[in-house]
């Protein structure tokens, strides 16, 4: 997927697990687990995209601490909340997407806006819902996000360039210059 080489893409094997930590504990990654996790991916047993899962069964059935068991919850429980107030109206479902999901990825100031409010949501902070009303806001303000258009090169040569006829015309009956752009 592309949003998923853009967040870890360039990072190593051991960097990308310790962000998988980060992003479900609010944490960094212990050294044992560091070191399991990237030994089972480099062994080839499992793959980067598959970690997560298996962080979150073993956080919720044997290993994991009551710290990661209430980080993980919080951020579930915000992540269904923001999700549930999105869906609420179709100004929140549309305007709730990435700028460009094409080859490149770029996430854009709405989906900016959501990983930064649920970034705040950690083992001490659970969402509010006027939290996430507001940020919600924030997204159905901004709107549906527009794709940056590529600037178009023109030459120009030393005579009568018109590119915007509309304001071409006064500028060559009054005298200024010979480009209008």
């Amino acid at each position: 997927q592309a949003e998923f080489k853009d967040a870890y893409g360039s990072l190593s094997t051991e960097s990308q697990v310790n962000q998988i930590y980060k992003n479900l504990f609010d944490r960094e990654a212990d050294v044992t687990g560091l070191t399991y996790w990237t030994q089972q991916i480099n062994l080839g047993n499992l793959k980067v995209a598959e970690i997560a899962t298996h962080l979150i069964w073993a956080a919720q059935n044997n290993s994991g601490s009551s710290d990661d068991k209430t980080a993980l919850l919080n951020k579930t429980n915000a992540a269904i909340a923001y999700t549930a107030k999105v869906k609420e109206t179709t100004a929140g479902i549309l305007a709730y997407q990435a700028e460009s999901t094409g080859t490149t990825f770029v996430k854009g100031v709405n989906i900016e806006e959501a990983i930064s409010y649920l970034s705040g949501i950690d083992k001490d902070t659970a969402h509010t819902t006027a939290g996430i009303a507001a940020s919600v806001l924030v997204i159905t303000t901004n709107g549906v996000p527009t794709a940056a258009v590529a600037g178009k090169a023109i030459t120009l040569t030393s005579s009568n360039d018109i590119v915007n006829k509309t304001t071409a015309t006064a500028a060559l009956t009054t005298g200024e210059g010979n480009d209008v752009i």
